[in-house]
């Protein structure tokens, strides 16, 4: 877990009843990148994308770097 995240969270500890407590933040977020479509045949194609997003909270900042690739067809 990125220390953003976990000076947040404090000390976490493993439940005797193995139900861990669902934790949620709000905070505001950034994202920015790129993709382009390589066209397989007339009707599919890939498209490679690459992101960054920027989370900020409490004057701090955590950049998480995301990979897709997704399969498209068009009739």
């Amino acid at each position: 877990m990125p220390n953003f995240y976990a000076r947040r969270l404090g000390t976490v500890l493993a439940p005797a009843g193995r139900a861990w407590p669902t934790v949620g933040f709000n905070d505001p977020a950034v994202h920015a990148g790129a993709g382009f479509r390589i066209h397989l045949t007339d009707h599919l194609f890939v498209r490679p994308d690459v992101r960054v997003l920027w989370v900020f909270a409490d004057g701090a900042n955590q950049a998480v770097g995301v990979f897709a690739i997704g399969i498209g067809y068009r009739p």
